[in-house]
């Protein structure tokens, strides 16, 4: 999941894991990065829908496994743990 979020969104490494809910738009999904260059959203396709969507399943489910509290301020949750 986070190669593919790194290629639709060309983003570095730390940039998808670095990537959070708060990030999430209607208009798509917006990319913060680092070194420097410009931030920019990168449109809604099926495929980067997919992508978030499989992450934060993925994420909820670590969450519901483990049966531990997490983070109740949206901006603070990761997509990637």
């Amino acid at each position: 999941m986070a190669v593919e979020l790194s290629y639709l969104n060309r983003l570095r490494g730390i940039e998808v894991f670095k990537t959070t809910d708060a990030q999430v738009a209607e208009s798509g999904l917006e990319c913060i990065r680092a070194k420097g260059s410009s931030d920019n959203v990168t449109k809604w396709n099926p495929r980067l829908r997919n992508v978030v969507d499989a992450a934060q399943a993925y994420r909820e489910g670590i969450w519901a496994k483990k049966k531990r509290p997490y983070p109740i301020c949206v901006p603070s949750i990761d997509i990637f743990l």
